[in-house]
């Protein structure tokens, strides 16, 4: 799809189409900057979340909280 409109952009500018050749490229920066806006804010937002996060756990009956690290539980009593 970019390819094509990038050689419609390169038609319209050879054949004297100015205005249509300038929309297209004003479309692709006003593309390119929204885009690399909007993943900046997402990846803020994953950080965020990411720092903010804290694991809580069901054991033996109460609520615990804890950190990500390995947990050795025993299987006995499951069955």
């Amino acid at each position: 799809m970019v390819l094509i409109l990038l050689a419609a952009t390169i038609i319209s500018a050879f054949l004297g189409e100015y205005i249509d050749a300038v929309a297209i490229v004003a479309h692709f920066l006003i593309n390119g900057v929204l885009g690399f806006y909007q993943e900046r804010r997402a990846e803020k937002s994953l950080q965020a979340l990411k720092k903010n996060y804290q694991l809580r756990m069901y054991m033996q009956g109460e609520i615990m909280n804890g950190s990500r690290s390995r947990l050795n539980i025993s299987c006995q009593g499951i069955l």
